[in-house]
């Protein structure tokens, strides 16, 4: 895949802030719509639809004239095309889901940006965006709460908010002492929100950036081999998640809501009603991009009375079974070989912090599936693919911290220049 991530010269062009800002606003629109259910709302939906099939179009035209010497790529992307063309009724409903459900059409279209220029992803501006977009999705998250205690979107909109400052955070080594400043406050505002409204999986995910880029500062400063500083790092996020936990046992605090959900089971119904469902094709090739499984549920919008009843659910609260509900076990074991291999690559072989960084990007990613992370159209899934063409580009990995410095040409905007090996 390393050629795919720097070969070609018409493509150097700054996709990457357009792409960031046509997630996050279509997000920002779509949320409006859930609350309001005004039409007006999905007009910009569409413009940033437009924009962003216009930019993805030329990734995939590259692909198919040039990438598919890489097979495990090429193969996940095949197969990822035979999920889309078992679509059950193409109708307005169909047309609706394909323009405006971040998990259906556009999420299959998001691995593309593997094609990004790399040297055009990261600047002192695109940080400024980042950190904006964090603290701004936390300010709609509020007033939806306050608007409407009720809500079925605070998980969807502090994921938002959560997936920019944990890159950054993972990103502490390079960022100046103001950047890195705001970084902490908004993810401990995250933090503060997910045990508050008691968003579990937020509140792992949020540690988890925390501990991986404390284990990231480990590795650069202790001179101790690999294997020591293993233990070390392990041992530490075992007394991490022992002692929130102790917290959480021996706290009379009613105030926030983690407390009272913490030991909540809210998944075994959802997951014996996939399983009771799926027959043995159906594990092996899924059932298509509106595969579903059979449980009557209602979901509640914006009051506890003001909720529609369904009887064949198209989304689980799992990655793994999601992937595999969508394109099977096929799909699923095509994903985890590029994303372990990332992985790999970004951990051992590589000798900047940078892209052990994205790894471990990845690696949360990972761990996140077990409790939400699916394919959708929002910047968690699309940093998920830059961090894997960092990692895959043998011509990154090689790179010192200097000179990782000097190849993003952002010493003078961003980052701590005084970085040595």
């Amino acid at each position: 895949m390393n050629k795919i991530n720097h070969s070609s010269k018409n493509l150097y062009f700054d996709t990457y802030m357009y792409i960031i800002i046509c997630l996050l606003i279509y997000s920002f629109f779509g949320i409006l719509f859930s609350i309001y259910q005004i039409d007006y709302f999905r007009i910009p939906q569409l413009v940033f639809i437009f924009i962003f099939l216009n930019l993805i179009w030329n990734f995939i035209k590259f692909f198919f004239n040039y990438s598919l010497k890489n097979n495990i790529f090429s193969i996940f992307i095949i197969w990822q095309f035979f999920i889309i063309i078992r679509i059950n009724n193409f109708n307005i409903d169909e047309i609706r889901l394909i323009l405006f459900e971040p998990t259906h059409f556009l999420s299959y279209l998001t691995p593309f940006v593997v094609f990004l220029p790399i040297s055009s992803i990261f600047s002192h501006k695109k940080i400024l965006i980042l950190l904006f977009f964090s603290l701004f999705f936390i300010l709609l998250h509020f007033f939806v709460i306050y608007n409407y205690p009720v809500n079925n979107l605070s998980d969807l909109i502090i994921m938002s908010s959560l997936a920019p400052v944990g890159i950054l955070l993972l990103l502490s080594k390079y960022l100046n002492k103001y950047l890195l400043f705001s970084t902490i406050i908004i993810i401990l505002l995250i933090i503060f929100i997910a045990l508050f409204y008691g968003r579990r999986s937020i509140l792992i995910s949020s540690i988890l950036y925390i501990i991986f880029s404390l284990f990231i500062n480990l590795l650069k400063n202790n001179k101790l081999n690999s294997s020591f500083k293993f233990i070390i790092i392990l041992f530490i996020s075992l007394i991490s998640f022992y002692s929130i936990y102790l917290f959480i046992e021996n706290s009379d605090n009613s105030s926030f809501q983690i407390f009272n959900r913490i030991n909540i089971d809210s998944r075994s119904d959802v997951f014996e009603a996939f399983f009771k469902d799926f027959k043995i094709q159906d594990y092996f090739i899924g059932r298509g991009i509106d595969g579903g499984y059979f449980q009557t549920i209602n979901y509640y919008n914006f009051t506890d009375t003001d909720f529609h009843q369904v009887t064949y659910r198209t989304n689980i609260e799992n990655g793994f079974l999601y992937m595999i509900m969508k394109g099977g076990i096929i799909y699923l074991i095509l994903f985890l070989l590029i994303l372990f291999n990332a992985i790999y690559l970004g951990f051992f072989k590589s000798n900047n912090f940078m892209v052990k960084s994205f790894s471990s990007y990845l690696l949360i990613y990972f761990i996140d599936m077990f409790s939400y992370g699916q394919p959708t159209f929002v910047f968690k899934y699309f940093l998920v693919w830059i961090c894997i063409s960092f990692c895959y580009s043998q011509r990154i990995r090689i790179l010192n911290d200097n000179q990782i410095i000097k190849f993003l040409n952002t010493d003078k905007l961003i980052l701590n220049s005084t970085i040595r090996n």
